[in-house]
């Protein structure tokens, strides 16, 4: 290993996660801010009423409650979307549907996420933390700088580049809520 000399502070957020495929589309928009919608609630199990989703289903149950679920899932990912949401972070499970649907418009969803990392993504992007199951509003959302995988020794991490001033400006204001993080990275 490297010497403790060599630690070192890094402008943005590290997750400890294996980065997806679909990350290295993310970070080819180098340059372009990623827009951040922050969940820290379940969106697993969607069934009326759950997770504050307005929708009455009239059915028998199965396959009916199976389509009006799968509808739930796809207008919440078509919000998430008009959204100009590119990241979605969340503490808990995300349902394999949602996922499915997510991928294929293009967002990058981690799921799983700690409370250490929900709070450091928050912090960085200025995100609302959000826990019902309806598309985030403008004001919500959060933006960072960009997203890549980055090796260090032998471990990738996932990494949460602060926004870039003047790249914020350029297409959104930048969230009030937004402060200054960086990762300590030490050598032992």
């Amino acid at each position: 290993g490297r010497h403790v000399r060599e630690s070192e502070l890094i402008d943005g957020v590290l997750l400890d996660l294996p980065a997806p495929p679909r990350l290295a589309a993310l970070a080819s928009a180098a340059g372009r801010p990623v827009r951040v919608a922050l969940y820290v609630e379940s969106l697993h199990a969607v069934l009326p009423g759950s997770l504050g989703a307005h929708a009455t289903l009239e059915c028998g149950g199965g396959e009916a409650a199976a389509l009006a679920s799968e509808e739930m899932l796809r207008r919440f990912a078509d919000g998430v979307v008009a959204a100009g949401v590119s990241l979605l972070l969340c503490q808990k499970l995300v349902a394999p549907a949602l996922l499915r649907l997510l991928d294929e418009r293009n967002v990058l969803v981690l799921p799983r996420l700690s409370l250490r990392h929900i709070g450091a993504a928050r912090m960085l992007s200025g995100a609302a933390p959000l826990a019902q199951l309806l598309p985030p509003k403008a004001g919500e959302l959060g933006l960072l700088g960009g997203v890549h995988a980055l090796l260090l020794g032998a471990k990738e991490y996932i990494h949460l580049l602060p926004p870039s001033v003047g790249a914020a400006a350029a297409s959104a204001p930048m969230p009030p809520r937004a402060e200054p993080v960086c990762t300590l990275v030490l050598w032992a």
